[in-house]
């Protein structure tokens, strides 16, 4: 279970917004006043009226469908302004928009598991005198699926099936800490004081889940020592909750020894975050963790190992789900862009992760990862391409900007958890021209490995036969040490028409709102591709009349292109590959014609064939639309999934992951 959507209207920095969240991970960035804190408290404010407003009632009611025992939300109730914990400031000048107290605060949060979801609304007014109303909308609400979609347990005091913890960044301990009950803690927590009983979580932690607590130790040792070393680190207990009213606890990092207070704040912040998603969950639907700032103290070589230990312990199915807020540039930079929102300030607006953002590439060279926009609106300027392709898990080599874009698409609707960044070559000859020099760049480049050894080069296969392009390949590998994928298709994108029953329905896909079926776009495809047959017939035929004739000069334009290409490859020391160029346009004569069908014309279809192809069986059915022929094929790419994809990309992503 995870919140999918949530909207915020009236709430300080907000007019109205909407975010769209992931299961696991969502880190709030933007420049100061952008409402990355705002989304926090928002979250926490709605928790806060959950669990205020959640009562188990004693009768049924017909009306609104819940029975005795079950639990529901009142139609509204009130509340003393100082009752409210979840906001810093919870008075009326602080948490309505531009101090319109005059219009309610709305928080709408849309719960998801599997394939059911259930929005619940909470709406706050001002009230007379220093009391707010909370109001929750019952509009179509249904309580029995409320009580069905929630796993309450209804024998436990106090208990809301959704949990929530906000951790604020740490300065330091407190001097002295007093044994607390639970409920005492508890409260703290809610309050955003969770650092003031730091030490009690510990005790309690190590006192009634063991096996927590060493996992907490494991993982704290990995992160500050690079290793899982449990025996490394340790806590001394130096007070018992019988004898003492006071907490003292030494921590043990290797040889060093030294009471918790003297630690520095980056490892007391480490502390706080890895309690936080130890805190007890044995009862809830989900657990809710707000972080703010939580990178403030931490030095960066550690926020990657914080992470990636972070990450292990969320998603949909393990009942954790954390929102994070932050300015640090190592942060963002080490974060995939798939759980990146840049918040800007709007009144109004939708957002997503920063990876469904379209960022304008350069012509030659890296091209821009999708958290560019965000380190420049923070005043990074630079080196920013070569500090991402460190931080990035592959860097894919491509003959141009627009095929990194459509490659991205690829990797993003295969739910690739891969942090990838581009390098174009504008064009195949001047990734042959270049290749050694951007080799020689990226290997003097490193952090754990050279760029050279995490680059993968991707380009077409155009004229060359499947046997050429299987020796091409294996040769890039071992001449020039480079993972090299080059497309059975022609193209890229030519690779949509390998097989035209996927096809039909990726087309159909994107005339939906038409509710064309697919057999009809089926039948418009291979009505355009058979046009497309008769043309390369006619061509075909005119090469080989050339031939005959003795063209000179048609033949020398012929083979001029094999001639190239083995000349360039011939500079790299790829060298007895392909044959000389009589050999080589007599084969692909002889290999065209037997393209020339339905089925395995995407083989020998360039862009243009696609683009037309595309193009004409569109407007068969929308005569009206316009078709961008720089843009359709990023456009139509929206439209793939599981049920729409094709063999060629798999193997496209095996050999990206090295499978």
């Amino acid at each position: 279970m995870y919140i999918s959507e949530f909207t915020i209207r009236n709430f300080k920095t907000f007019k109205e917004a909407t975010f769209y969240f992931n299961p696991d991970l969502n880190v709030f960035t933007g420049v100061n006043n952008s409402g990355k804190t705002t989304v926090l408290e928002a979250i926490s404010l709605w928790k806060e009226c959950f669990f205020k407003m959640l009562k188990k009632v004693a009768k049924s009611s017909k009306k609104y469908n819940y029975k005795a025992n079950d639990y529901i939300f009142p139609e509204h109730k009130y509340f003393a302004i100082e009752e409210i914990k979840s906001v810093r400031n919870p008075y009326y000048n602080s948490i309505f928009h531009k101090f319109n107290t005059k219009e309610a605060i709305h928080l709408e949060a849309t719960f998801t598991e599997g394939n059911e979801t259930i929005k619940i609304i909470f709406i706050i007014k001002r009230a007379s005198g220093s009391v707010y109303n909370i109001i929750h909308d019952r509009n179509n609400f249904d309580f029995a699926k409320f009580n069905s979609f929630f796993n309450f347990n209804k024998n436990i005091e106090n208990y809301s099936p959704v949990n929530l913890i906000y951790a604020s960044p740490v300065n330091t301990l407190q001097i002295k800490e007093s044994f607390l009950t639970n409920p005492k803690i508890n409260e703290q927590i809610k309050s955003r004081e969770s650092v003031s009983v730091l030490r009690n979580r510990l005790y309690n932690l190590n006192e009634f889940a063991t096996d927590k607590f060493t996992k907490l130790k494991s993982d704290l040792s990995y992160i500050l020592l690079g290793k899982y070393l449990p025996k490394e680190i340790d806590f001394i207990f130096r007070s018992d909750k019988i004898k003492h009213t006071e907490i003292n606890i030494d921590i043990k990092i290797q040889n060093d020894r030294a009471d918790l207070f003297l630690m520095g704040s980056g490892t007391l912040q480490i502390i706080e975050l890895l309690l936080s998603v130890y805190e007890e969950i044995d009862y809830e639907d989900l657990n809710i963790i707000l972080l703010d700032e939580p990178d403030s103290y931490i030095h960066r070589a550690l926020q990657n190992r914080l992470l990636e230990v972070l990450m292990k312990y969320v998603g949909e199915n393990k009942k954790r789900q954390i929102f994070i807020s932050t300015h640090n540039e190592s942060l963002i930079r080490s974060t995939k862009p798939k759980f990146l929102f840049h918040l800007q300030g709007n009144e109004m607006k939708k957002y997503k992760p920063i990876i469904n953002e379209d960022i304008v590439g350069i012509k030659k060279g890296f091209q821009p990862s999708p958290n560019i926009k965000i380190l420049k609106s923070l005043g990074s300027q630079s080196g920013l391409d070569i500090l991402n392709a460190i931080e990035s898990d592959k860097i894919i080599l491509v003959e141009g900007k627009s095929d990194a874009k459509a490659i991205q698409s690829i990797l993003n609707k295969n739910k690739q958890d891969i942090n990838t960044i581009y390098w174009s070559f504008d064009g195949i000859d001047e990734m042959l021209m270049t290749i050694n020099s951007i080799k020689y760049f990226f290997r003097k480049i490193k952090n754990k490995t050279t760029l050279w050894n995490k680059s993968v080069l991707i380009f077409d296969k155009d004229k060359h036969s499947d046997e050429e392009r299987e020796k091409i390949e294996r040769a890039f590998n071992k001449k020039i040490g480079i993972k090299t994928h080059i497309w059975k298709s022609y193209t890229l994108e030519s690779t949509i028409f390998s097989d035209i029953d996927i096809c039909s329905k990726l087309i159909n896909l994107s005339l939906n709102e038409d509710k064309i079926s697919i057999v009809d776009v089926k039948t418009e495809i291979l009505k355009n591709i058979e046009e497309i047959i008769k043309e390369k017939k006619n061509n075909i035929l005119e090469v080989e009349k050339a031939i005959n004739n003795n063209d000179k000069e048609i033949y020398k334009h012929l083979t001029g292109y094999f001639e190239k290409r083995k000349e360039k490859l011939e500079k790299l020391n790829i060298k007895n590959i392909i044959d000389n160029s009589d050999i080589l346009l007599t084969r692909y004569i002889t290999e065209y014609k037997k393209k020339l069908n339905p089925n395995e014309l995407h083989s020998i279809m360039n862009k243009d064939d696609v683009y037309q192809v595309f193009k004409q069986t569109i407007l068969f059915f929308k005569p009206e639309i316009e078709i961008e022929k720089d843009t359709y094929f990023i456009k139509l790419l929206n439209f793939i999934g599981y049920d729409i994809w094709f063999p060629e990309w798999t193997r496209f992503i095996d050999n990206l992951m090295n499978k």
